[in-house]
């Protein structure tokens, strides 16, 4: 071993001190490089070989050659997608994207650039634009179309984003008709806020939450109150422990408002804190053609949170898994049909947050325009105090974060 640690450190004097050697040689080589460049700018070929010099060091100055090779060369694809390359190596990604797309204009079938364009793209906000070239891509014949597809599938709906990072803004919207109490219900909630560590390791934000339905009304001495019926404006912070999973942790701080009137005040404190879960898996992804293929993908969705509300003094748990295929795709969306099974359980024994629930569902999930789902199920709920029914179920889910 010692033998084998000399050799070693042997090897690595070696090797350093060569490239000790060489240093003054590469130096000079791209001060002449440059040299030569600067004393002929109207030689495309000489613009190139100072660029290539420069990138080979990291340097930022490559977009300047490049910038003048472009100019000399306005229809050669190879030189634009260099000064893409150049001008995102420098953080420049907005004249990245302006530059990639000259190159496409020239070249179309260069897929791999392509989809360089798409990933830049959505880095810099630009959703939409994303998505149509990510298509592009998963519609062609190159070897690449499947990550092209999966890109797509990714990115098929989403708006550009309307805030600069790290600010972010969320929507999420699911009004739902349930059949055995002619109930309909409209929660809606909403956030704007900034992303302290990474894209979502750790972010504060303001938030509305509301919770509307066509029954709750004041009649008589008391209230009658299907839902929560309530409006809550509050500030929080949340937290995701570990990047590679879809767990956040919360706490949020507000005041929650009685929609429907009620015999106390109607602002009062409102506290909750907790952890939400949520993890979607598909065997492959969908279909990118323009024709509706019959198909039996796997799927599943589970979802759980566990959250301490200050207004009830209770803890709410909640678990729920959709394991089903996918039956037809397009490119305009898919049908879906799954099985479904959910708990829900409390610390304070209340018998409306006690049950079960078994059942099964359709949903017809469309990604152009807008990532929407639309929800039918059937659905048998048991209480722990030994109440069962069966009720129908018409949701419209829309979530967004821009």
């Amino acid at each position: 071993m010692q033998i084998f640690g000399r050799n070693c450190t042997f090897l690595f004097a070696s090797a350093f001190a060569a490239f000790l050697s060489l240093a003054p040689a590469l130096a000079e080589n791209l001060a002449a490089r440059i040299a030569q460049a600067d004393h002929a700018p109207s030689n495309a070929t000489r613009q190139m070989e100072a660029a290539y010099a420069l990138l080979a060091v990291k340097d930022s100055r490559a977009t300047t050659y490049l910038e003048r090779a472009a100019k000399l060369k306005p229809r050669d694809a190879k030189v634009f997608e260099q000064l893409g390359y150049a001008q995102l190596a420098a953080g420049n990604g907005k004249q990245a994207i302006a530059a990639f797309r000259r190159a496409l204009d020239l070249d179309p079938s260069n897929h791999v650039l392509r989809l360089q364009l798409v990933y830049t793209q959505d880095a810099e906000g630009q959703k939409r634009a994303a998505a149509r070239d990510a298509r592009v891509v998963a519609m062609s014949r190159h070897p690449r179309a499947t990550e092209g597809c999966t890109a797509w599938n990714n990115l098929a709906g989403l708006p550009d984003r309307l805030l600069p990072k790290p600010w972010f803004a969320e929507t999420y919207f699911a009004p739902e008709w349930r059949t055995r109490d002619r109930l309909g219900v409209a929660p809606l909630q909403m956030r704007i806020g900034r992303a302290l560590i990474g894209e979502d390791i750790l972010s504060v934000y303001g938030s509305f939450r509301g919770t509307w339905d066509n029954r709750s009304n004041y009649s008589g001495f008391a209230p009658q109150v299907f839902y929560d019926d309530t409006a809550i404006f509050a500030g929080g912070l949340r937290w995701r422990p570990w990047e590679a999973a879809p767990v956040f942790a919360f706490i949020e701080q507000g005041m929650a408002g009685d929609i429907t009137p009620r015999h106390r005040s109607r602002w009062r404190n409102d506290t909750r804190a907790g952890f939400v879960y949520g993890q979607e898996w598909e065997a492959a992804p969908k279909s990118c053609t323009d024709d509706i293929r019959l198909t039996l993908t796997l799927i599943i969705d589970i979802y759980a949170e566990a959250i301490w509300y200050s207004r009830y003094q209770d803890m709410i748990a909640y678990a729920r898994i959709r394991p089903g295929v996918r039956l037809m795709e397009s490119r305009i969306g898919s049908l879906e049909a799954y099985a479904l099974a959910a708990i829900t359980r409390d610390t304070a024994g209340r018998a409306d947050n006690r049950f079960h629930e078994l059942g099964a569902g359709l949903a017809f999930k469309f990604l152009e325009p807008l990532r929407i789902t639309l929800r039918t199920e059937l659905v048998h709920v048991a209480r722990s105090g030994g109440g069962r029914a069966t009720d129908g179920r018409i949701r419209l889910e829309y979530e967004v974060r821009f």
